[in-house]
């Protein structure tokens, strides 16, 4: 667990030119600037983090630089002061399509004396929307409800498209307080799942991106149950070539066949120059909801009871509980 360079870049691309490969020697990686993050069409706030990248077998933890100037278009974000190394726009942010975005990050990294200047840019894709999506039982069978797949349906337009979905719940407790739960944000999920279109390009789509069951694990030690009238947020996002392919490798070296810590010497691309790692992008946002529906023997009476209080008698009476 204790392989920091790729950990630190795949933790900033959850939040969130080196224009050629470069290989990562786990036993003398040189201390290298990594510069990481993406904006987005959606207001919000959006941050670019600027770390460093240090030796397999360091003992280092915080790995995040100060004191950078950063800027996107002449701007200058501010530094989380809680978070060294992240550095943040206004709360409410809001790339536009077609637009082109500067990144620019004024270091002095090597100690000499001068500051080195670091850039990148990205258009903003189009948006493109999500018709629809829906919730479906995976087995083919009428006394279960879990485990569901999330299927989303959208036109792709003609063109290359890269995309992302993400998905978010939505789960209220008992006192009818709401909280939103980024499932793809988790550190042991992929932070995307990510599809082009060059098979069916211009036409419409239908993609199953996540599969869940009625208990879901965020974090170690952290898991959810899913009950009737909390919501499932799937989200279709479209990103900029340069970054889609950089989270791509990462998300590669990070699951399936290379498990997030045993991550082997790889080759990562993208399109940081003056020689920093990373990648900087923009990427647009569409989404849609649904809820969890209400199925007979799917949840106990004790569970029903322990979520929703005694008012689980007169929402669900006839609730049975599992076999």
């Amino acid at each position: 667990m204790k392989n920091k360079l790729v950990f630190a870049v795949w933790m900033m691309c959850l939040l969130s030119a080196c224009t050629e490969p470069w290989s990562i020697d786990l036993d003398q990686v040189q201390p290298r600037l990594v510069i990481t993050g993406a904006l987005g069409t959606e207001p919000g706030l959006y941050e670019i983090s600027v770390t460093r990248a240090v030796n397999y077998f360091s003992p280092e933890t915080e790995l995040g630089v100060s004191g950078a100037v950063v800027t996107i278009d002449g701007v200058e974000l501010t530094e989380n002061p809680e978070s060294p190394g992240r550095y943040q726009t206004v709360a409410d942010f809001a790339a536009e399509s077609g637009h082109e975005y500067r990144l620019e990050v004024r270091l002095d990294f090597d100690g000499d004396g001068e500051d080195e200047l670091y850039t990148a840019t990205a258009v903003a894709p189009q948006t493109v929307p999500l018709g629809a999506f829906s919730l479906m039982p995976v087995l083919d069978d009428p006394n279960r409800y879990f485990p569901l797949s999330a299927v989303i349906y959208f036109i792709d337009p003609v063109g290359d498209n890269y995309y992302g979905a993400r998905m978010h719940y939505i789960v209220g407790d008992s006192l009818s307080q709401w909280r939103k739960v980024n499932y793809s944000d988790s550190p042991d999920k992929c932070v995307f799942n990510l599809f082009d279109s060059r098979v069916e390009d211009g036409s419409l789509i239908a993609y199953p991106c996540f599969m869940f069951g009625r208990r879901v694990t965020l974090a170690p030690g952290d898991t959810l149950m899913l009950f009737p009238t909390d919501t499932v947020e799937l989200e279709l996002n479209n990103y900029s070539p340069d970054y889609y392919e950089f989270v791509r490798q990462l998300r590669e070296a990070a699951s399936g066949q290379n498990p997030l810590f045993m991550t082997p010497v790889g080759h990562y691309t993208g399109n940081i120059s003056g020689g920093a790692l990373g990648a900087f992008g923009v990427y647009t946002a569409s989404s849609r909801r649904l809820p969890i529906l209400y199925k007979n023997r799917t949840w106990t009476n004790k569970e029903l009871r322990e979520r929703f209080g005694e008012r689980a008698l007169e929402l669900y009476p006839d609730n049975e509980d599992p076999e």
